[in-house]
């Protein structure tokens, strides 16, 4: 009876060392996905930096364009018909640009989701594949 008592000890105690250390990686884990999340809320900050100075530069192409414009109209002498007639069509053009470009901003954003929600799945098969080997030891 005392030999199984022993080993019975000695078991539970090996058992709480292995959830000791399954919760020590666990932890480790959810820090590195602590720092990723961070990582990731940098990047995205940075991104909309660069969205910003794109769409300002976008702006400032858009007024220099429009300039340029209304000086060849004066230049042409175009009539009122006429230069209605081509700005509903720089409109139609400009809409078609900014459409793009949504559009590529939402794909964007998509992927860089769908990129971060992948890495999180890993860490968490990966720490859940390491508490299971802990507990089956």
């Amino acid at each position: 009876f005392l030999k199984t008592a022993e080993a019975a000890g000695a078991h539970a105690a090996q058992a709480a060392t292995a959830l000791a250390e399954a919760e020590a990686a666990l932890e480790r884990s959810r820090a590195a996905l602590v720092e990723k999340a961070e990582a990731v809320r940098e990047e995205e900050k940075a991104a909309r930096a660069a969205q910003r100075a794109a769409a300002q530069r976008e702006n400032a192409v858009k007024a220099r364009e429009a300039a340029l414009k209304k000086e060849l109209e004066r230049r042409l002498g175009w009539t009122d018909e006429e230069r209605d007639r081509q700005r509903e069509e720089d409109e139609r053009e400009a809409a078609a640009r900014e459409e793009a470009a949504a559009v590529k901003a939402r794909e964007v954003a998509t992927l860089r989701k769908e990129r971060s929600v992948r890495r999180q799945e890993e860490n968490v098969e990966a720490a859940a594949a390491a508490l299971e080997e802990k507990e089956a030891a």
